[in-house]
């Protein structure tokens, strides 16, 4: 091969390395891009369901190049300040019972599923409203927890005051449905999916019954925070009461992110995510009622990403 001819062929094969060492350097880039998806305590549903999430998610990680790690974390509060900061990509989260205000820079990644506050007491207690709760034994949770702040909502709401009430050493959800059914409580107040087995236990097995909410309540506790949305449930439908329209306010349970971690990972994310909980939703029964359109509705004050139609396992 002469000088000229050797060369030519030289630089062709330099110019196709190069070509070549760009694109991997850009595949590269974005290959097994992280995403630390925070929870809450290990054992609880949140992070129950993370793991289930990323286990899907991570299915698809040859293609995607997104690969998804559960992180407990101490609650849904440090989730909001930790994806904030950027030392969570994405974490679970309620739509309004936080401590403070969203920071400007989080995101609605995907709608999970509806948490109305519902009131459950004895039939024949001689309950009918809120308001009647005075003197009686309620579980209303750590002074910090979601739990109590939405035990405030019904409360102050209803001209109630907690020093009003016998006090009951805090306890988890399924230690205060064991409580009210061994007639330890009088009434249950609780923000949790319909359907739900606690619910079905608390009606079905330990003579619960649905206390409804009046227009006023419900006005006030939305003028008091605005992040609330009016929910209404078809009791009669889940075998939990004869009421077809229950009115009351609640949240969402939403994956939030940051508008600072790369968008196509999000989308990535986000596809991936959708695929997973379609599996889930067939095996679990508070989201039974789940489905691609409910993920990504825009509602309350949260930005919201856009659904994404692309599917990043295809690419």
């Amino acid at each position: 091969m002469n000088l000229r001819k050797f060369s030519k062929t030289f630089a062709t094969a330099m110019l196709f390395c190069m070509g070549f060492i760009f694109c991997a350097t850009a595949e590269d880039a974005f290959r097994d891009k992280l995403i630390n998806l925070g929870t809450a305590g290990e054992g609880g549903v949140f992070y129950t369901l993370g793991q289930e999430i990323c286990a899907e998610v991570n299915e698809f990680r040859e293609k995607s190049l997104i690969r998804c790690v559960t992180q407990a974390t101490g609650g849904i509060d440090y989730n909001i300040q930790a994806v904030s900061s950027g030392q969570l990509q994405v974490a679970f989260s309620f739509s309004a019972t936080t401590k403070y205000p969203f920071p400007e820079n989080i995101i609605k990644l995907m709608n999970l599923y509806d948490a109305p506050i519902v009131m459950i007491v004895k039939n024949g207690s001689g309950i009918s409203a809120p308001d009647q709760l005075r003197g009686k034994r309620i579980n209303i949770g750590e002074p910090s927890s979601a739990k109590r702040r939405i035990i405030n909502i019904v409360l102050e709401n209803s001209g109630v005051s907690t020093s009003e009430l016998i006090k009951i050493p805090p306890m988890e959800t399924p230690a205060s449905v064991q409580a009210f059914c061994n007639n330890e409580l009088d009434a249950v107040i609780e923000a949790l999916p319909i359907p739900n087995n606690y619910y079905n236990k608390l009606i079905k097995e330990c003579g619960g019954a649905f206390i409804g909410f009046s227009n006023q309540f419900i006005d006030a506790a939305m003028s008091a925070e605005p992040r609330l949305e009016k929910q209404q449930i078809n009791l009669e439908k889940f075998g939990l009461g004869s009421e077809r329209n229950y009115q009351t306010v609640g949240q969402s349970v939403v994956l939030i992110t940051s508008s600072n971690v790369d968008k196509e990972a999000i989308r990535r994310l986000a596809v991936n995510a959708t695929t997973a909980m379609k599996k889930i939703s067939k095996s679990q029964l508070f989201l039974t009622y789940w489905n691609q359109d409910y993920a990504f509705k825009k509602s309350g004050t949260l930005p919201a990403i856009t659904k994404p139609t692309e599917l990043s396992r295809e690419k």
